[in-house]
């Protein structure tokens, strides 16, 4: 157990713990952009693909947004670990730019992070638990939640447009530099190519973050309709 325990203090584990929630939490917004993009389709395929989350058996659907959240947590409490431990090191006077700048970056990336995680409660409270704002979640027509029909309204309002987008240009921000840091802790980058891992970071941050500032743009556009 204290074995355990040492790892998961050192530099080592904190740096394997925030590279496999990284991980997760990358996967988790991937597949969440190929649902959300559903919106271009259609109603009834929104809608259906809610109501099949709906009807996972034995609560899953809540364990795993729980679960996304202490993943979410967990992964920007070991980032902050390494970035004060980066911060109170005492290197030899050659190397102290390089910790410096790696203080500064894992910093900013705690900050990016947080304010990320901040938007997701908001996004649970408002189009899940419908806290916040006006949000209305009627029926359809042969019954199931008209999840579609509360996007769309949502998105005319134009407060939750720029919330929304300013938290997609963060994660954005955030994605850029995890990904290339996730290679990294993988043992994915090297000298031979570490300029095509630096440059995947941005290019696969930058896909997703259009892909998601899409939804709410389209629909203030008046090119999705309930």
């Amino acid at each position: 157990m204290s074995k355990h325990r040492n790892f998961f203090r050192s530099s080592i584990g904190s740096k394997v713990v925030v590279g496999v929630t990284g991980l997760l939490l990358l996967l988790f917004v991937v597949m969440h952009l190929g649902a959300n993009l559903l919106i271009f389709d259609s109603a009834d395929a929104v809608n259906a693909y809610g109501a099949s989350l709906r009807h996972l058996p034995l609560g899953a659907l809540w364990i795993a947004r729980i679960g996304l959240l202490a993943v979410a947590v967990t992964h920007i409490f070991f980032t902050l670990r390494l970035a004060l431990a980066n911060k109170q090191a005492r290197p030899i006077p050659y190397a102290k730019s390089a910790t410096v700048q790696a203080s500064r970056a894992s910093l900013s990336m705690v900050l990016s992070g947080t304010l990320v995680l901040a938007f997701l409660v908001f996004h649970l409270l408002h189009f899940t638990l419908h806290k916040v704002g006006n949000v209305l979640l009627s029926l359809d027509t042969i019954g199931r939640p008209d999840i579609h029909a509360m996007v769309v309204s949502a998105f005319h309002n134009p407060f939750i447009v720029m919330g929304y987008i300013g938290s997609m240009v963060l994660l954005t921000y955030h994605l850029s530099h995890g990904i290339a840091s996730l290679c990294q802790t993988f043992g994915l980058r090297g000298w031979r190519n570490s300029v095509w891992v630096d440059r995947i970071g941005p290019i696969l941050a930058g896909i997703l973050g259009v892909g998601f500032v899409s939804i709410p743009v389209a629909i203030w556009l008046g090119l999705v309709v309930p």
